[in-house]
């Protein structure tokens, strides 16, 4: 993941006005997980539509933000 896209994640978590720790609460997954995604790391698939209910987006929004070519 590219810059770029972690920069539009870490937007869409404080546009919501939440913490790591909070998205990873309503996400259902783990702080690390959300520490690791927002610095670039990728996540497991079968997290990203809870991950994508979390941040208030479809998961195919979500998936375009992720693997989009930049």
């Amino acid at each position: 993941m590219v810059k770029g896209k972690r920069q539009i994640l870490i937007q869409k978590r404080l546009e919501k006005g939440l913490t790591q720790r909070e998205l990873a609460k309503r996400a259902g997954l783990g702080i690390i997980t959300i520490f690791n995604i927002e610095n670039g790391k990728m996540l497991r698939p079968s997290n990203i539509p809870k991950l994508a209910e979390a941040y208030g987006l479809s998961t195919a929004e979500l998936v375009q933000i992720l693997f989009a070519e930049t």
